[in-house]
Formats: C-alpha cells, sequence, structure tokens
C-alpha cells in the first residue's frame, strides 16, 4: 500500500513539473493594461482567444476575416503581429525569387506578414519538400532578406531580439533615415539589414560592437566608370558581369565584387574604387 501511494506520488509530481514547465496557457485572462491596448489597435477584432507565451500576452483573432496573432509586453506594448496571407499577396518580386530558386519546386505551407515593433514589415514564406523546411523572408518590395532552416517551428521566432545601444547609434547616425528589416547574433558577429531609402544593406559588427562591414547590391550598369574601365583592360573584359555589390570594410579601401561569367565557367573579382584590381577569387 506504502509503495502504491508513493507511486501515486511520484507520478503527481511529474504530471505537475510538466505542467510548470508549460509556457503556453490556453485560459490566460490578460490584464487590463494588455485588453484596452488590445482594443485601440485592433477594434474590429473577433472570435479572440487569449494565452501566455513565456512573457507576452497573444491573443489569436480575426481581423475583416484575416487568422491574427498579436503579442504584448506586461505593459501593453504591442511587440509583434503577425498575419495569414494568401501567396497571392506576396509582393510579385518575391514570388518571382522564388520561382526562379533552388525552391521552385517546394511546396508553400504558410505564408506570414510580420509586423514588428521598430522594425520594418517583412513576408515569410514557408517551404518544405519531404522533411525539409525552410523560411525565406521578403521586404515589402519583395527583396530577398534570408533565407532560414526552419527546424523547430518555434512560436516566438518572429520575436525581434533587442538591438544594443551602440549599434542603434551607429544606425541613427549614419542610415537616419532607414528602417531595420531584420537583426540577428552569430557566435562571431552581430548583423542587421537595413532598407536605407530602396537598397537593401547588411550591415556587420564585432562582438564589441564595432563596426566591420556594410554592403550591398548595386545595378552592373550604374558601376563607375573607373570600375568598368578597369575590367575592361582586364583578362576578364569579355567576360559578362552577372552580379555586383559594394563593399565598405574597417581597415579597407572600399571596393566593388563582381561575379563574372564566361560560358558555364564563373570567378569573382574584387576592383577599389580607385579602379585597382584587388584579387582574382
Amino acid at each position: 500500500m506504502k509503495k502504491a501511494l508513493l507511486s501515486l506520488l511520484f507520478l503527481l509530481g511529474i504530471s505537475f513539473t510538466w505542467a510548470a514547465c508549460d509556457d503556453d496557457d490556453d485560459n490566460y485572462s490578460p490584464s487590463s493594461e494588455v485588453v484596452s491596448a488590445f482594443k485601440a489597435k485592433f477594434p474590429g477584432a473577433e472570435k479572440v482567444e487569449w494565452k501566455k507565451k513565456n512573457v507576452y500576452q497573444v491573443a489569436d483573432f480575426t481581423q475583416n476575416g484575416v487568422e491574427t496573432e498579436a503579442w504584448f509586453d506586461a505593459t501593453g506594448n504591442l511587440i509583434l503581429t503577425e498575419i495569414d496571407v494568401a501567396y497571392s499577396q506576396v509582393p510579385v518580386a518575391a514570388r518571382e525569387w522564388i520561382a526562379a530558386s533552388e525552391y521552385a519546386g517546394w511546396e508553400i505551407d504558410d505564408v506570414d506578414k510580420v509586423v514588428r515593433e521598430g522594425m520594418a514589415t517583412v513576408y515569410v514564406v514557408e517551404l518544405e519538400s519531404g522533411k525539409n523546411e525552410v523560411d525565406v523572408y521578403f521586404s515589402e518590395t519583395g527583396e530577398w532578406i534570408k533565407t532560414v532552416v526552419d527546424s523547430d517551428n518555434k512560436d516566438d521566432k518572429y520575436l525581434p531580439d533587442k538591438i544594443p545601444a551602440a549599434i542603434q547609434t551607429y544606425l541613427t547616425d549614419n542610415y537616419p533615415t532607414a528602417v531595420i528589416l531584420d537583426y540577428e547574433k552569430d557566435k562571431n558577429y552581430y548583423e542587421v539589414d537595413i532598407l536605407d531609402g530602396t537598397v537593401h544593406k547588411e550591415i556587420t559588427f564585432d562582438l564589441l560592437l564595432e563596426w566591420l562591414s556594410t554592403h550591398y547590391d548595386v545595378n552592373p550598369l550604374l558601376l563607375p566608370q573607373v570600375v568598368k574601365d578597369a575590367l575592361a583592360q582586364s583578362q576578364w573584359a569579355d567576360w559578362r558581369i552577372d552580379d555586383a555589390e559594394f563593399w565598405q570594410e574597417s581597415g579597407k579601401k572600399d571596393y566593388y565584387e563582381l561575379e563574372l561569367e564566361k560560358g558555364s565557367i564563373e570567378k569573382d573579382i574584387r576592383i577599389d574604387i580607385d579602379g585597382n584590381i584587388l584579387n582574382g577569387i
């Protein structure tokens, strides 16, 4: 009898532990501050259901018939809005990118329009092929931002990370009108994607928050004449420019990286802003 009682208490303890570790609370009543903020942001919301996810109070609802999820912090600040959209609502340029990519034959599993505090709106297209899944991020104009292998389908994968103050100050000082498309911390560096006017730029910082590099695509037809002349006088004069990027790196002279093609052969070369060919890669 005593062993049976101990076994029962042990099982109950496990059940309690599992319940306590569950971050999602499906029977959650949000705070009055959050309710007020929600009603102000989404006055036409219907079929509202609330959950607690980690430190966030999350509303699942429909807005004009569209499934939407809104994440609020404890004080009622709207941090993230995730909106289900049809693939036809994804920018044309993004759909063309997918059609021309290695994912052209993959199945479209889901499409989200993601609005995050302090960041530009992005579209995320979830694609799958067998057991393989990827999330492809695009700007509102349809420009590719990044592709992420989707291995865990976390609910909070769209939550914006807090950008360190030093990086935010750099962006404000150097790109005052730009909006942030994406931000992530790697084990070796920080990377920020911004939209500076109509140009998507990638900026990296080291772990001490010092600027490392900025680069972005440029139209090969709009390369400076000094770069075109350097190429025309080189051994690659008859090669076609497939792609071009402008690079700024700490401690180096600015340069252009050109992806060249000749038949089935490809080669990358770098030419600095004075027309010096730095190397063939």
